[in-house]
C-alpha cells in the first residue's frame, strides 16, 4: 500500500513492479497465479495466454461504459481499483461479468477494454451521490440519510437523468461516468475545461502535489494529525468540503484534524470524516459557521473516540446541537464554546449530564449562560468530577449558587476564570479555598464583591496559586496582599490592575514574594515612588512590571530604577519595565560568580584551619598509610580470597545439586509417562462404560417418547372434548346477554312512561294554581261588604280543590310504588335464575378442570423425571469436559513452566559464561593496570592537598579584603574629615586617640602593606589554582590509560564473544540451508529422471468426490498430487471436467481481478471455462477470444504465414499460437525465448533477465524444446 501510494504520488508514473502485474507471486508459490502454474495458465485454451497476458496488467471497462480517450488516465489501474475499493465495503462479487473486447478499425490485433478507473476527481469528492454504492449499507448502521449537494450550484446546470437516478446497490461497483461531481474549489460554477476536469492530467498534478503537503517523513504514508487550517494559511486556499473528503478518503485512520476558519465547510464534510474517519480523536470546527446539528449527528453517532472538539466563533451553533452531540460523544474530555453566543445553560447542562470525562470547558464570552439560573454548572458540579480547566470569561450572569456547586464536585480544578462575573461574591470564593486545594490559575477579574477576607481565605488553603487576577476589586488592600504572599509561597503573576486602595503599603508587603516574576499595576494611582522602589530592592525576580497610569511615578525615576536593574530594560508596549533579551544568560552568569565567591571564600576557611592546626593532620595520615594500610589492605585481600573460594565452593554443590535433580526429573518424567498411559486406558474404559450409559439411556427414551405420544393423543382427545363445552357456555352466555338487553329495554319504556305522565300532571298543578291566583286578583276590587262572603266561598273552593289535588297525588303515588314493587320483584326472580345456571355451569366446569389438572400434574411430574435424568447426564459430560480442561490446562502450565525454567538455565548459563571470560581478561591484565591505580591514587592525593592549601589561603585573602575594605573606609572618612584628633584601634589594637595627621600617615603605610601582602597571596592562590589544573588533566590522562584495561576490555570480551556466537549460530544455518538445498535438488532430479514420470494421471473417487493420483505402472495410489505432475504438467495429462454449475465466480482484491474456483475439483481460472461459454453466449456477451482466433484461422489471416500471429510492443516479442493444443504463447524474434505470458515491462524491452530466466526455462519445458 505504502508503495503504491508512493508511486502514484510521484511526479512520473513508474513501470509496475513484476508483483503487481500477477507475476511476482507465482515464483514464491502463492496466490491463484501460482496453484494454477502448471494447468490454468499452460494448459488453457487459446484465449486464456491472451486474456492472462493482458487482464493482469490492462484497466477492464465493464460493458456498455463510455470509452476513454487514449492516454487519458495515467494512473495504474490496480491502484485506482484499490482505492475505489477502499472507499466502498467489501462485498461478495457478482456471479456474472460482461467482458467484451473491442477491435480498433484497420488492425487485426484486439484491445481489451478498462475496468472503472476512477480519477483523482472521483477519489477527492465523496458526497452523498458518490458514495451510492454503500447506500444500503450505510441504511443498515443506522445512520442518518447523507446530505446531497445541488449539482446545479455546482456545475451551473441541471444533474442528467443517469446521475440524479443512479445509486447503485450495496456491494456493487458503481461506474465511473454514473458517479456525480463535487467541486475541489469553492466557487459555484466550474468551467468544463478547468483543472478539475475528470481526466485532466493537470487535476491529478493538482491533487498529487496537495497530498505531498500531509506525507509522514518516509513520504509513503498521510500523517494521523492534519492541520488544514495551517494549510489554508500559508497557501490561501480555503477549506472545502471537497478537501476535507478527500483527506478522509485518502487516510481512514485520522486521529486529529484542524479545520479550524473553515467557512464553506458544510454538513457534507462532517458527513464525509463520520463516514471514513471512526478513529478520529481530535476535531477543531473553529469558525465554521456553516455546520448545522445535521452533520454533527452523524459525527456522534459514528466517532465515538472523540476526545476533544472545538468550535470558537460558531455563531450558528445553540443547544440543538449540543443535545445532538450530547447522543454520542460521552467519552469527550476538551469542549471549546468560546465565543458561541446562542449557548444557554440547557445544552450545557445535557453534555455535562454525559460528558463524565470532561477536563476542560470553555464557555466564554457565551453571554446566555446562567442568565436564567446556574443550570449548567449545579450539572457540571454533579457529574464532571474530573474537570480541570473551567473558562467563564464574560459570563457576567453567573451567580454564587453554581460555583459553590462546582466547587463542591470538582475539586481537581487547576483552572478557574471569572472574569467580568460581578455577582460573584465571597461565599463562592469561600467554597472554592474549601474544596479546590489544586488551585493554580484563578481570575477574579472584575468581581468587586471580593473583600481582604475572601482573599485571605483563599490564599490560606490554596497554597499552590501561581497566577492570580483580581484587577478592579476596588476593596483589595494591604491587609489582603499580606495574607496572599504570605501563604502562596509560589506565585508567579499577580494582576492588580485599578485596584485603587492599593497603596505603597501593599507593595512593601507584595516584595516580600521572592518568585513573583510579573506584575501589573496600571491604573492603582494610589502607588508611589517609595513604594516601586521597595518593590524592586525585595522583588529581585520581577521581570515584568507594568505601571501604565501611576500618575504619581516619573519617568526619570523608572529610567533610575532600571539603571540598577543589571536584567531589566524599558518596555515598549507599557509603561514600566520588562527582561532584556539576554537576561536569562545574565542571571546564570551572576549565579555562577556568585557560586565561586562562596566557593572562594569556603577555600579559604579551610586552608586557615589548616594552617592552624599545624599540619597535625598530615602527620596523623602518614601514620596510617605507614601502620594501617597495609593492615587493611591484607584484610581486604584475605576477604576477597575467602570470597572467591566461597564462591567456587557454591558453584560446586550447585554442579552437584543440578545433576541430582536432572536425575531426579528424568525419572519424575518416566514415571509421568508411565501414569499417563494408565490413565489414557482408564479412560478409554470409562469411555466405552459412558457410551453403554448413554445406549441404555437412549433406548428407555425411545419407549418413553412412545408412551408420551399415546399419552399426548388421549389429551388431545380430552382437549377437543373440553373446547366443545367451551363452545356450549360461550352460547350459553350469549343467549343470556339477549335476554337482559330486552328485559333493560322493557324496563326502560316504563321508566320513560312514568316520567311523562309525572310532567303532564305537574303542568296541570302550575295551571290550575295560575287560574286560582287570577281569580283572586279579579275580587279584589269587590266592595268590602262583599269580601267576607267572597274571601268565605274561595276559602270553601280552595279548600274543595285542595281535597280534589291530595286525592290525585295519593292516587298517583300509590300507583307508582305498586309499580316498581312489581318491577322489584321479577328483577329479583331473574337473578335467582341466572345465579342458578351460572352455579350449574361452574360445577360443571370445575369437575372438567379438575380433571385436566390431575393430567397435566401427571405429566408434568413425567417431564421432571425426564429432565432431572438429562440433567444428571448432561452435568456429567460437563464435569468430564471440565475435568479434561483442567487436566489439558494444568499440562500446558507445566510446559510452559518446563520450557521457562529450560530458557531461565541457558540465560543464566550464558551470563555465567560470560562474566567468567570477562572476570578471566580482567585478571590477566590486573597486572598491567596496578601502576596505573598507584598513579592515580597519589594524583589524587596531591590534588586533594592542592585543594585544601588552596581553600586557606582563599579564606585567609576573604579576611584580609574585609579588613582592608574597613581600613579604606575608614582613611576615606578621616581624610573627608576635619577634625584634629581621631579615635581608632589600627595601632595598638585597642581604641585610642591620635592626631589626624599622624594617624593618616600610619593608616596608609598600614593600607599598602596589606594591599602588598593580598596581592602576594593572590599570586600564591593562582599557583595553586594551576596545580590543581594540571592533577586534574593528569587524573584524566590516566583514566583514559585504565579505561581499555577495565571498562573497555569488559566491552570487548563482551563484543568478541557476541561476534563469535553469531558467526557460529550463521555458520549452522548456512550448513542447514545447503543440506535443504542438496535435498531438494536430490529430490527434484529424482522427479525429473524418474523413468515412471509420465505414467501419473488424476482420477475423481466416484463415491466420495476426492481427487486422487494413480501411476498407471507401477499401480501406486496417492491422495498429494506428485512432484512429477508439478514439475511436468502438459495440456495433455487427463483432468476430471466438472460440470457447469460447480464453477463459482470470485474476486481477486490483491490484483483486481475476478478468477473463476470450482469447488468439486479445486481448480482455479483466471478466464471464464469452456463449460460457462454456452450461457455467456446466450446471454449476448459478445465474442470471446477463442472464437476470434477460430475466425482468424479459418480466414487465413493468422495461420495463413505459419505461427506468428502479430508484433508486441518493441522489444521484439511476437504473438505465437500452438496448432497442436490451441494455446497462444509469446516469442523472442532474436534469442528465442518463449513464454506463456507477457507483462508490459518485458514488451517494451524493460524486464530484468533475473526476471526472464526462470520463465524461459519453465516455457522451455512446457513446449519441450
Amino acid at each position: 500500500g505504502r508503495a503504491r501510494l508512493a508511486q502514484w504520488l510521484s511526479p512520473r508514473r513508474a513501470p509496475a513492479p513484476p508483483g503487481a502485474m500477477g507475476l511476482g507471486d507465482e515464483r514464491s508459490g502463492k496466490g491463484p497465479s501460482a496453484r494454477k502454474m502448471g494447468k490454468t495458465v499452460a494448459g488453457g485454451g487459446g484465449e486464456g495466454g491472451n486474456r492472462s497476458s493482458f487482464s493482469l496488467v490492462s484497466p477492464v471497462k465493464p460493458r456498455g461504459a463510455q470509452k476513454a480517450e487514449k492516454g487519458a488516465r495515467t494512473l495504474p489501474a490496480r491502484l485506482d481499483v484499490e482505492m475505489l475499493r477502499k472507499t466502498r465495503p467489501k462485498a461478495p462479487a457478482p456471479a456474472k461479468k460482461a467482458w467484451a473486447t473491442k477491435t480498433r478499425p484497420g488492425s487485426g490485433a484486439s484491445e481489451a477494454t478498462r475496468l472503472p478507473a476512477a480519477d483523482p476527481r472521483e477519489l477527492a469528492s465523496m458526497g452523498a451521490s458518490r458514495l451510492g454504492g454503500v447506500w444500503a449499507a450505510e441504511q443498515s448502521q443506522g445512520l442518518p440519510a447523507p446530505p446531497v449537494p445541488d449539482t446545479a450550484n455546482y456545475y451551473g446546470a441541471a444533474p442528467s437523468s443517469s446521475q440524479s437516478d443512479a445509486r447503485p446497490a450495496a456491494g456493487s461497483l458503481p461506474r465511473a461516468n454514473s458517479l456525480p461531481k463535487l467541486p475541489l474549489g469553492s466557487k459555484a460554477a466550474i468551467p468544463t475545461q478547468s483543472i478539475f476536469e475528470r481526466d485532466s492530467p493537470r487535476a491529478r498534478a493538482t491533487l498529487r502535489s496537495f497530498l505531498r503537503n500531509f506525507l509522514e517523513a518516509n513520504g509513503a504514508d498521510l500523517r494521523l494529525d492534519i492541520d488544514l487550517a495551517a494549510h489554508a494559511l500559508a497557501t490561501g486556499t480555503p477549506i472545502t468540503n471537497a478537501m476535507v473528503q478527500e483527506i478522509c478518503v485518502m487516510q481512514n485512520d485520522l486521529r486529529s484534524l484542524d479545520l479550524s476558519g473553515g467557512r464553506e465547510v458544510t454538513d457534507v464534510g462532517l458527513w464525509a470524516i463520520a463516514r471514513h474517519c471512526t478513529k478520529i480523536e481530535d476535531l477543531k470546527l473553529s469558525g465554521c459557521d456553516e455546520v448545522t446539528k445535521v452533520g454533527l449527528r452523524s459525527v456522534a453517532l459514528r466517532c465515538q473516540r472523540l476526545r476533544t472538539l472545538e468550535f470558537q466563533g460558531c455563531k450558528n451553533l445553540d443547544d440543538e446541537a449540543l443535545r445532538t452531540l450530547a447522543g454520542g460523544c460521552w467519552d469527550l474530555e476538551t469542549l471549546n464554546l468560546n465565543k458561541c453566543p446562542k449557548i444557554t445553560d440547557a445544552g450545557l447542562a445535557e453534555m455535562a449530564r454525559v460528558c463524565r470525562n470532561l477536563t476542560y470547558l470553555n464557555v466564554s464570552d457565551c453571554a446566555q449562560v446562567g442568565e436564567f439560573g446556574d443550570t449548567a454548572l449545579l450539572e457540571l458540579g454533579k457529574f464532571c468530577s474530573q474537570l480541570a480547566t473551567l473558562d467563564m470569561f464574560g459570563c457576567r450572569h453567573v451567580r454564587d449558587k453554581g460555583l459553590i456547586a462546582v466547587a463542591k464536585g470538582c475539586t481537581n480544578l487547576e483552572t478557574l476564570r471569572l472574569t467580568g462575573c460581578r455577582e460573584v461574591t465571597g461565599s463562592a470564593v469561600g467554597a472554592l479555598a474549601k474544596n479546590c486545594h489544586q488551585l493554580t490559575d484563578l481570575s477574579l477579574a472584575g468581581c468587586e464583591k471580593i473583600l481582604n477576607k475572601d482573599l485571605s481565605v483563599l490564599a490560606r488553603s490554596c497554597s499552590k496559586l501561581q497566577k492570580l487576577d483580581i484587577s478592579e476589586c476596588s476593596e483589595i488592600h494591604a491587609v489582603g496582599l499580606h495574607a496572599l504572599v504570605h501563604q502562596c509561597t509560589t506565585l508567579k503573576e499577580l494582576n492588580l490592575e485599578r485596584c485603587l486602595r492599593v497603596s505603597d503599603d501593599g507593595l512593601a508587603v507584595i516584595a516580600d514574594a521572592v518568585k513573583l516574576q510579573t506584575l501589573n499595576l496600571s491604573n492603582c494611582a494610589a502607588i508611589s515612588e517609595r513604594g516601586v522602589e521597595d518593590l524592586a530592592q525585595g522583588c529581585t525576580g520581577l521581570s515584568y512590571l507594568n505601571i501604565t497610569g501611576c500618575t504619581q511615578i516619573s519617568r526619570r525615576f523608572l529610567m533610575n530604577l532600571i539603571a540598577d536593574l543589571r536584567f531589566s530594560e524599558p518596555a515598549h508596549r507599557y509603561y514600566g519595565y520588562q527582561p532584556k533579551p539576554d537576561a536569562a544568560a545574565l542571571r546564570l552568569a551572576a549565579e555562577e560568580h556568585n557560586r565561586r565567591e562562596r566557593a572562594a571564600v569556603a577555600m579559604q576557611r579551610i586552608i586557615r584551619g589548616h594552617l592552624g592546626r599545624g599540619g597535625a593532620w598530615v602527620r596523623r595520615q602518614e601514620w596510617v598509610i605507614e601502620h594501617m594500610l597495609p593492615r587493611m589492605q591484607a584484610r581486604i585481600r584475605g576477604t576477597i580470597q575467602r570470597r572467591i573460594w566461597k564462591k567456587d565452593r557454591i558453584w560446586r554443590l550447585e554442579n552437584r545439586a543440578a545433576s541430582k535433580l536432572a536425575g531426579a526429573w528424568r525419572g519424575l518424567q518416566s514415571r509421568r509417562l508411565v501414569a499417563k498411559i494408565h490413565a489414557a486406558e482408564a479412560l478409554r474404559r470409562e469411555h466405552e462404560r459412558v457410551a453403554r450409559m448413554l445406549q441404555r439411556a437412549f433406548r428407555g427414551r425411545l419407549s418413553r417418547r412412545l408412551v408420551w405420544t399415546m399419552r399426548e393423543d388421549l389429551a388431545a382427545s380430552a382437549r377437543l372434548a373440553a373446547q366443545e363445552q367451551a363452545r356450549l357456555e360461550v352460547a350459553a352466555r350469549s343467549v343470556q346477554g339477549a335476554w337482559r338487553a330486552r328485559k333493560g329495554r322493557e324496563i326502560s319504556d316504563a321508566l320513560r312512561k312514568v316520567r311523562d305522565e309525572k310532567l303532564a300532571r305537574a303542568r296541570l298543578e302550575d295551571k290550575a294554581a295560575r287560574y286560582l291566583q287570577r281569580v283572586y286578583r279579579g275580587h279584589q276590587g269587590v266592595v268590602e261588604y262583599k269580601a267576607k262572603r267572597e274571601a268565605y266561598e274561595q276559602m270553601l273552593q280552595e279548600w274543595r280543590a285542595a281535597q280534589v289535588l291530595a286525592a290525585a297525588w295519593r292516587g298517583s303515588r300509590g300507583r307508582k310504588r305498586a309499580r316498581e314493587e312489581r318491577l322489584r320483584r321479577q328483577h329479583e326472580l331473574e337473578v335467582q335464575m341466572a345465579i342458578r345456571l351460572q352455579t350449574a355451569w361452574r360445577c360443571n366446569r370445575a369437575r372438567h378442570l379438575a380433571s385436566m389438572a390431575r393430567s397435566l400434574n401427571h405429566l408434568r411430574e413425567e417431564e421432571r423425571k425426564a429432565a432431572c435424568k438429562l440433567q444428571a447426564i448432561w452435568r456429567g459430560r460437563r464435569g468430564k469436559a471440565a475435568a479434561e480442561r483442567k487436566r489439558n490446562l494444568l499440562e500446558e502450565v507445566r510446559r510452559r513452566e518446563r520450557g521457562a525454567l529450560g530458557l531461565q538455565r541457558i540465560f543464566r548459563g550464558h551470563k555465567g559464561r560470560e562474566g567468567w571470560e570477562v572476570a578471566f581478561h580482567i585478571k590477566r591484565l590486573e597486572t598491567m593496570a596496578r601502576p596505573l591505580f598507584e598513579r592515580q591514587a597519589a594524583l589524587t592525593k596531591e590534588k586533594e592537598d592542592i585543594a585544601k592549601e588552596a581553600a586557606m589561603l582563599a579564606a585567609k585573602m576573604t579576611a584580609m579584603r574585609e579588613d582592608t575594605d574597613e581600613l579604606r573606609l575608614e582613611l576615606s572618612q578621616m581624610l573627608g574629615a576635619t577634625k584634629k584628633y581621631w579615635d581608632s584601634h589600627r595601632i595598638t589594637g585597642a581604641p585610642q586617640r591620635f592626631l589626624s595627621k599622624f594617624l593618616k600617615v600610619r593608616l596608609t603605610e598600614q593600607l599598602q602593606e596589606q594591599e602588598a601582602l593580598l596581592a602576594e597571596d593572590q599570586d600564591h592562590y593562582n599557583q595553586l589554582v594551576v596545580q590543581a589544573r594540571t592533577k586534574q588533566r593528569l587524573l584524566r590522562q590516566v583514566h583514559r590509560e585504565l579505561a581499555p584495561l577495565t571498562e573497555g576490555m569488559s566491552l570487548k570480551t563482551k563484543r568478541d564473544r557476541s561476534t563469535r556466537l553469531r558467526e557460529k549460530v550463521r555458520l549452522e544455518r548456512w550448513a542447514a540451508t545447503l543440506i535443504q538445498r542438496c535435498f531438494r535438488g536430490m529430490r527434484l532430479r529424482g522427479a525429473l529422471f524418474s523413468w515412471y514420470r509420465d505414467y501419473w494421471i488424476e482420477v475423481v473417487d466416484e463415491t466420495t468426490g476426492d481427487v486422487y493420483f494413480y501411476n498407471t505402472w507401477s499401480e501406486e495410489v496417492r491422495w498429494a498430487k506428485p512432484l512429477e505432475m508439478t514439475l511436468l504438467a502438459t495440456s495433455d495429462q487427463p483432468v476430471v471436467r466438472a460440470g457447469a454449475n460447480e464453477w463459482v465466480e470470485q474476486f481477486d482484491d490483491e490484483k483486481g481481478l475476478p478468477f473463476w474456483y470450482n469447488e468439486t475439483s479445486g481448480e482455479y481460472r483466471w478466464e471464464k471455462p469452456a463449460e460457462l461459454e454456452g450461457e455467456e453466449e446466450e446471454q449476448g456477451m459478445g465474442e470471446t477470444g477463442q472464437d476470434w482466433f477460430n475466425t482468424q484461422s479459418e480466414t487465413g489471416d493468422l495461420m495463413g504465414t505459419g505461427h506468428h500471429t502479430r508484433d508486441i510492443g518493441e522489444g521484439g516479442w511476437q504473438e505465437m499460437m500452438d496448432p497442436q493444443s490451441g494455446q497462444t504463447y509469446y516469442q523472442h524474434a532474436d534469442t528465442g525465448e518463449t513464454k506463456w505470458s507477457l507483462t508490459p515491462r518485458e514488451a517494451a524491452g524493460k524486464a530484468s533477465k533475473r526476471a526472464s530466466q526462470p520463465q524461459r526455462r519453465a516455457s522451455t519445458a512446457h513446449l519441450g524444446i
